[in-house]
């Protein structure tokens, strides 16, 4: 079984957004962390420890869900916590519109290309 920790999370950073949480417990396995953020990254929540526990892109505009976790919120015993629960619905909301808006671009671009072709005949 997992161990389990604390976390802080970054006031109005994705996490916080998705938790509605400042702190809690998540579990822990991992053997390894993050030493050095990558270009554009920001820390989301960290352990006490201090270990970088998530982290997101800065721009959420351009990428509206791109968020790393240290944890693993499919096995964390109380699936209901809103380190597993929230962050699975919010991913799988966010999977949902996407396709809508992909299907809708599609869409309006066969359109345009019917479109296109009736007017050259």
């Amino acid at each position: 079984m997992d161990q389990r920790h604390e976390v802080n999370v970054v006031e109005k950073s994705l996490l916080n957004q998705i938790t509605g949480c400042v702190k809690g417990a998540v579990n822990s396995s991992h053997h390894q962390c993050v030493e050095t953020l990558g270009k554009n990254l920001s820390i989301a929540a960290i352990a006490e420890d201090p270990i970088v526990e998530a982290v997101q892109y800065e721009n959420t505009q351009e990428y509206p869900f791109y968020l790393g976790v240290q944890w693993h919120p499919e096995r964390m015993v109380d699936q209901d916590s809103p380190f597993s629960y929230n962050i699975r619905q919010a991913f799988l909301d966010y999977i949902t519109e996407r396709e809508k808006s992909m299907a809708k671009t599609q869409s309006t671009e066969e359109d345009d290309t019917s479109e296109n072709i009736s007017n050259h005949e």
